[in-house]
């Protein structure tokens, strides 16, 4: 288990770059994929996660000690599926495919390096560059449809079960509004 100063420490930097693919200015609080002119805003714990990731801190004990060294004796794995789910779903919502996390059965996290390479292939820089001056000729980004031809098939648990999770969220309202 790492000290407070020691987290502080890892999280300590202005700002944190991953193969030149995305970079997570720590000031700002975002995520920017300059190839394809995305910039993502970040939580304080989604910031720290992906430091975390980066520098190669993939246990999940290990992350929850750093993400939240505050206070990390009194969170909970549900902390730690949560804020994994919270940032698939940001990447999702901002055009990238959700896998580019993994998770590690009974281990952790880790981001998944070849589909990020791939989103780095998919754009030559002379195309990013005109990209610049006309958005309307963006490429798609990486679907994970696409994207099971670069990796192998993905396993059924690696999926995210949106109809289980909206299930469970009528059921629980329905319950909140019959009370």
């Amino acid at each position: 288990m790492l000290s407070i100063e020691e987290c502080i420490e890892i999280l300590d930097i202005d700002t944190l770059c991953f193969e030149e693919i995305m970079t997570i200015d720590c000031h700002l609080n975002t995520l920017s994929i300059p190839e394809h002119g995305i910039t993502i805003n970040l939580n304080e714990a989604q910031k720290r996660l992906l430091i975390c990731l980066i520098r190669q801190i993939n246990a999940k004990r290990e992350i929850i000690n750093i993400v939240w060294y505050e206070n990390h004796q009194r969170i909970s794995d549900n902390n730690y599926h949560q804020l994994a789910f919270q940032l698939r779903a940001l990447f999702q919502r901002n055009g990238l495919p959700a896998n580019l996390l993994v998770t590690i059965p009974y281990y952790g996290l880790k981001l998944n390096k070849n589909l990020w390479r791939s989103l780095a292939k998919d754009m030559p820089a002379s195309a990013s560059q005109q990209n610049s001056q006309n958005e309307s000729q963006h490429e798609p980004l990486p679907t994970e449809e696409n994207s099971e031809n670069q990796q192998g098939k993905l396993r059924h648990a690696d999926r995210p079960s949106y109809i289980f999770m909206l299930s469970f969220f009528m059921v629980s309202l329905v319950f909140y509004w019959f009370k």
